[in-house]
């Protein structure tokens, strides 16, 4: 996924179920679409992909509706693989960071 396609990327819109926040899904989308074009510019972008991971955002009261949970989180998983192309430093502190977390929760003999 390019800057482009993420740009132009639609997300469907729910009621019911586990969906986002419309206008803070918006504003990480563009703030991913600015970083996806620093790096096909050759610059190192100002997101890094464990930002992606980490991404939160508020659920939609009851009946309201919000982009559906499982299109964003899918959606900014291709993101996040493109990115990695584009900062291996930032790739590698991820997976730093998650063989980390696998150390934390073995247990200890």
């Amino acid at each position: 996924m390019d800057s482009a396609q993420l740009a132009g990327a639609t997300l469907p819109l729910r009621r019911t179920g586990s969906r986002y926040d419309v206008e803070e899904v918006d504003a990480f989308l563009a703030w991913c679409v600015d970083a996806l074009r620093s790096g096909e510019r050759g610059l190192r972008p100002a997101l890094r992909v464990d930002e992606i991971v980490l991404a939160q955002f508020r659920n939609v009261p009851f009946f309201g509706a919000g982009y559906d949970a499982d299109a964003v989180d899918n959606l900014l998983d291709e993101v996040s693989v493109r990115l990695r192309a584009y900062d291996p430093e930032s790739a590698q502190e991820a997976e730093l960071r998650a063989m980390l977390d696998d150390i934390k929760k073995r247990p200890r003999s």
